[in-house]
């Protein structure tokens, strides 16, 4: 299981290095346009959504139904405003580090593992029966119209 979960820690994370500097650059592009003059936009909401599926190798996986484990939200408005914002800057999110003779601890988790065995229900055991990841990035633009 430790490898097993080691593997997915690192899946995450190498998907969670890809995608925050998407979100950044969209951050960036939303910063500009509420501070142009020339713009409308008043405001904004940046989130980032991440679904986890079930594997379709499990024996409960059903072809006919959304086999979703869990789903993940996070606000990442800002996120351009500091290269380290937390908790996306490589901080090891190991709950078990101080732990002693914790399986797990000598391994590096990253933030979305983390989430997954400390934020939801899942146990370490529905861990490995992850197959897809999905994410959604949403933007919500704001405006406002004074009387």
């Amino acid at each position: 299981m430790y490898n097993l979960i080691e593997l997915l820690n690192n899946r995450i994370h190498k998907i969670e290095r890809s995608i925050i500097p998407k979100v950044i650059k969209i951050d960036e592009e939303l910063i500009k346009k509420v501070k142009d003059k020339c713009d409308d936009l008043y405001d904004y909401e940046l989130e980032i959504e991440i679904i986890f599926y079930l594997s379709n190798e499990h024996s409960n996986y059903d072809k006919n139904e959304d086999n979703i484990l869990t789903t993940l939200s996070e606000s990442v408005k800002n996120i351009s405003v500091s290269k380290d914002f937390y908790p996306y800057n490589e901080t090891n999110h190991n709950d078990f580090v101080n732990w002693d003779n914790h399986i797990f601890k000598g391994q590096y988790h990253c933030w979305w593992f983390h989430c997954l065995y400390d934020h939801t229900n899942l146990d370490f055991e529905d861990l490995l029966n992850i197959g897809d990841i999905f994410f959604d990035i949403h933007i919500r633009y704001q405006y406002l119209y004074e009387k």
